[in-house]
């Protein structure tokens, strides 16, 4: 059975090796903008992390997938939902 997060709204952040400079964000169609400035603040906070300032300053790049309606988390030991 679904978790309450599997079934409601996430986004899901995917970082890259170092060398890649790469973070692809998933987030649910029609976020809205308070659902969006909490995915940026995670996003900075990764970059930061990279980086070691928290700004996208060209040597990231940032790529936004929103074209899911609904987002399933799957426990890969279990196989499970």
């Amino acid at each position: 059975m679904p978790t309450a997060l599997a079934r409601g709204r996430a986004a899901h952040i995917n970082v890259g090796s170092k060398e890649s400079r790469v973070i692809n964000v998933s987030v649910p169609k029609n976020i809205s903008v308070k659902e969006l400035n909490k995915v940026n603040e995670r996003i900075y906070e990764v970059i930061k992390g990279l980086t070691g300032h928290p700004c996208y300053s060209g040597l990231i790049d940032v790529i936004f997938d929103h074209r899911f309606e609904q987002t399933l988390d799957i426990n890969l030991e279990a196989g499970k939902f």
